[in-house]
């Protein structure tokens, strides 16, 4: 499933981490790259 980033952006932050699902590993109170997430997903920034 593609989640767009614009709908997420609040649930990436999160500890639980929906950045998993672009592969990236995720701990607790890990934030994730947003510019990674860009590079990643260029088409679905809001």
């Amino acid at each position: 499933m593609r989640l767009r980033y614009d709908e997420h952006k609040d649930d990436l932050t999160q500890p639980l981490c929906i950045a998993s699902a672009y592969n990236i590993s995720c701990t607790p109170g890990f934030e994730p790259d947003y510019a990674g997430l860009q590079a990643l997903e260029p088409d679905n920034i809001g």
